[in-house]
């Protein structure tokens, strides 16, 4: 019996000793380092195919003391965790990096309690190296911070909703409109039902794969308000496990393309206006022409001639009309002159309040000195604010404009001031009462004032604007006063005509103002050749150099459709003859050719409609220059 029994405990002892050299064997050929360390936490047995991983050298750290021969933090916390386990009997798990032979490396530390037959007490020690793990992790983490950085910096709602329409992530704006949502399902996000069943479909088509992008509009109290809703799916391994989705506030942006859209209006506005303000002008041009030619046929009639004469006054007010629509349509330079307010301010406000029951007072002191102004476009301007104000005003509109010198110095400003009783501009916006575009009124197009400014700037002048609300407003200009002498507005004068003699060239695409041109010229002593393109025009000044007969002056017609124009015209002409003498006209929107005729090149301008005196005028003085 006792040698079976020797037996069996010699086979047991073998096979224990095939299962230590098995489990020193996988402990020995794995990555994983293998620490036996004893109730006072000294190495024991050291276990490992990694010797590099090591802190050191295993025969260095047999006997030794855990906690004393790792550096000072990690020997304190692993010397705790060794206590730990031996105290709980609990597995404890531990992060650390360490400076080893292959470098600095993260290990991961887990403990098991091993007690032996004899109540002896180990800890078992098991070292993973996870640095590669740790990388990715640290990768994943700056990934993360880059995201969530890019996330909360989004100046709009961000959004992410898993397939439970659980909120997973939303930023610090969406947080900002409707709380923290994350970990909340849809439709426990405080907003109305029916918005929130539109997300759930929305969801749903994102989920089933589907790029979202939609237009939302609402109208709130503040007006209308207009979101761009976009969305996309989260794949994973080619399944959709989520919804993003972007509120966009795009209100701003819509103004800015209905204000794009305005102006792209106003422009093709602009241009019919300049088109119809020119086929009108040759119309009214034509009417004056011929009334100017019938004051001058046959025996004087002081009934008939004055008829005539209010006709030609009207026509000239219609000028003015015109001249206005052209500076709306495309501005300009101003054709500035030397003139006294005290002599224009009433024509312009009794224009402006035609057809109002206003009362408007003026008062212009007797020593303002003259501006130089363009009295068409400051017409405009006292036209807008008077307009303003009446709009403005209600029934009982009070209106005052005075006008002085500044100071009591020569030269200086002059200063204009509109007064009414309206109900005032609040403060809030009357720093944008001169912006384009900007209007309280009901259909109003923001251009009154802002084409005030544009046209007192063009004149090196400033507008501004005082008010106290319920107590009317005050718009100050200032324009720069004159030392030229004024020119004065003088009465009609009939059959001012200077006669005189020479070759005019014409050139002028409509028939019925060349017609009216030969006669008006033939009739004053001159010999006209009308042509109706600058081609013919050149033409006919080359054959009459040739011939040794030249033009005393020449008239081109600023404008011509399919054709180089009056400017162009000019250079060949002056390539021919440079000392051409050249009068420009235009009944059309190039003011600041008007304006500027000299830099172009020519002697003087007409625009149309202009008088038969008028005319005869200007021949009269650049001919007189040969």
């Amino acid at each position: 019996m006792n040698t079976r029994k020797e037996e069996r405990i010699e086979n047991e002892l073998k096979y224990l000793k095939r299962r230590v050299s098995y489990l020193e064997s996988f402990i020995t050929c794995h990555p994983d380092l293998a620490f036996l360390i004893d109730e006072d936490g000294r190495y024991v047995d050291i276990l490992t195919s990694c010797v590099g991983q090591l802190y050191k050298n295993a025969h260095e750290l047999i006997g030794k003391k855990l906690g004393e021969e790792l550096p000072e933090k990690i020997g304190i916390e692993s010397a705790e965790i060794i206590h730990k386990t031996l105290t709980t009997g609990e597995s404890q798990v531990y992060e650390y990096r360490l400076d080893v032979p292959d470098g600095r490396h993260w290990f991961e530390g887990r403990t098991s309690l091993l007690l032996t037959e004899d109540g002896t007490r180990y800890v078992i020690w098991v070292a993973r190296n996870i640095t590669a793990r740790k990388k990715i992790e640290q990768e994943l983490l700056r990934q993360k911070a880059v995201i969530s950085t890019a996330i909360e910096s989004l100046p709009f709602e961000f959004w992410v909703f898993d397939k439970n329409r659980e909120c997973i992530l939303q930023n610090s704006q969406a947080m900002s409109i409707l709380g923290n949502c994350t970990g909340k399902n849809l439709f426990d996000i405080p907003v109305k039902r029916e918005r929130l069943e539109l997300v759930d479909k929305e969801i749903g088509a994102i989920l089933s794969g589907s790029n979202l992008q939609i237009e939302v509009a609402r109208r709130n109290s503040s007006g209308e308000e207009f979101s761009l809703l976009i969305g996309a799916p989260v794949m994973v391994e080619g399944d959709a496990v989520g919804a993003t989705g972007i509120k966009i506030d795009v209100t701003q942006q819509k103004k800015y393309e209905n204000t794009l859209s305005r102006m792209q209006r106003i422009e093709s506005l602009g241009l019919l206006a300049g088109g119809i303000a020119h086929d009108f002008n040759n119309l009214l041009m034509g009417v004056m022409g011929n009334i100017s030619l019938a004051m001058m046929s046959g025996e004087p009639d002081n009934g008939r001639d004055e008829h005539l004469a209010e006709s030609v006054k009207l026509i000239e007010e219609a000028k003015r009309l015109t001249s206005q629509l052209l500076t709306f349509a495309q501005g300009g330079a101003p054709k500035r002159k030397s003139v006294l307010l005290q002599e224009h301010m009433p024509q312009w406000v009794r224009f402006a309040s035609s057809g109002s029951s206003a009362d408007i007072k003026i008062s212009i002191s007797s020593d303002t000195p003259p501006v130089s102004i363009d009295t068409d476009q400051f017409s405009q301007v006292i036209n807008n604010l008077i307009i303003n104000a009446i709009q403005a005003g209600g029934r009982d509109v009070r209106i005052e404009i005075s006008a002085c010198r500044e100071t009591a110095d020569e030269g200086g400003n002059v200063v204009i001031t509109v007064t009414d009783n309206g109900p005032g501009i609040p403060e809030d916006i009357i720093e944008k009462i001169f912006d384009p575009y900007y209007s309280t009124k009901t259909g109003g197009t923001g251009l009154g004032l802002t084409i005030c400014h544009s046209i007192i700037a063009q004149h090196d002048g400033e507008i501004s604007a005082g008010t106290k609300t319920g107590r009317g407003t005050s718009f100050i200009i200032k324009l720069p006063a004159t030392e030229e002498k004024p020119e004065h507005i003088a009465a009609h004068k009939e059959h001012q005509i200077i006669r005189g003699s020479g070759n005019i060239l014409v050139l002028d695409d409509d028939e019925s103002i060349g017609r009216l041109l030969d006669r008006f010229l033939k009739k004053t002593g001159y010999a006209p050749v009308i042509t109706k393109n600058s081609m013919e025009a050149v033409s006919e000044f080359r054959k009459a150099a040739d011939g040794g007969r030249s033009f005393n002056a020449v008239l081109l017609d600023l404008t011509i459709p399919g054709d180089c124009g009056g400017v162009e015209c000019l250079r060949l002409l002056k390539g021919i003859e440079p000392s051409v003498k050249a009068i420009v006209m235009s009944g059309y929107a190039e003011n600041r050719a008007l304006a500027d005729y000299r830099e172009l090149g020519f002697y003087g301008s007409l625009e149309k409609p202009f008088t038969l005196e008028s005319l005869s005028s200007i021949l009269a003085s650049i001919i007189s220059l040969n």
